[in-house]
């Protein structure tokens, strides 16, 4: 504000202090022209002084910013793809995640997040252009492996009776993790399955892979490996999925389900019973 007389020179400067949003050009009642810029200058015309009055407004506008959120298999996500939104939105993003899977991690513009995730829900200031990343992981029996009691050999194999302890055969071996001092090499090692094991609550990783090969002796004692579950293709893999790469290995006294079949032959006054075993 103040008093000028024709042919002053004003001078304006626009500072947005405001981070939300962002100049966008001057209006108002003048007669010249006025630069559309942050520091724009203005000269006062005869026609000014007539008017008796020069009015110059500064017009910011609410900054909008684009948010991109996608995701890889393993959840489902309440907001997905792109849209636009007003500085300071706050969303709030409900994550529903899938059996046997994981978050493992949320990436605000390639930087980790997950510490802004509680319970279901990822809430997040939008203040800037965003693209957010939510990575889901399989739940892996291999991650929470467990070595079984034994020494590997014929005489005194590993004895298996959790699915932690299975789950030592694969993450050993795939691993080409080196064995404790007397015991035989995982890959040659002797195993023996002791009970029924479940594998219902993670995703299994079969034994062997082309660099290390299962070379040992897999004895299922005739007991159940059940609810297996691999991540991609089950038929791409040997005995269920439990096994892919076997080398000079052997699996035996492997389960089979077995039906009794009995039958009645008659001959003269005699009845004989026959029974056959089907293998399924």
């Amino acid at each position: 504000n103040g008093i000028y007389k024709i042919g002053d020179v004003i001078s304006i400067n626009t500072i947005v202090s405001h981070p939300g949003y962002h100049f966008i050009g001057y209006s108002g009642q003048f007669v010249g022209e006025l630069e559309n810029s942050l520091t724009p200058t203005y000269t006062i015309l005869a026609q000014d002084a007539e008017n008796g009055r020069v009015e110059i407004h500064a017009e910011v506008e609410l900054n909008i910013y684009t948010v991109m959120v996608n995701s890889n298999y393993g959840g489902k996500l309440s907001l997905i793809g792109e849209q636009s939104y007003e500085h300071g939105t706050l969303l709030d993003i409900r994550v529903e995640i899938y059996d046997k899977y994981q978050l493992s991690s949320i990436l605000y513009n390639q930087r980790e997040d997950i510490q802004n995730f509680n319970e279901d829900k990822y809430s997040v200031g939008v203040v800037e252009n965003l693209t957010i990343e939510f990575v889901f992981a399989p739940l892996l029996w291999n991650d929470v492996a467990k070595m079984p009691e034994g020494m590997g050999t014929s005489k005194n194999p590993y004895l298996i009776t959790t699915a932690e302890e299975l789950a030592f055969i694969s993450w050993s071996i795939n691993n080409g993790i080196p064995e404790q001092m007397n015991q035989l090499k995982y890959d040659y090692a002797y195993y023996k399955i002791m009970n029924t094991i479940d594998l219902s609550d993670r995703f299994w990783t079969p034994i062997g892979t082309t660099e290390h090969p299962f070379n040992g002796i897999f004895d299922f004692n005739f007991m159940e490996i059940t609810n297996l579950e691999v991540v991609d293709d089950v038929s791409l893999y040997k005995y269920g999925g439990l096994f892919d790469v076997i080398g000079s290995g052997k699996i035996i006294n492997q389960f089979r389900n077995y039906t009794m079949l009995v039958i009645f032959i008659a001959v003269g006054s005699v009845v004989l019973v026959l029974f056959v075993l089907l293998v399924i």
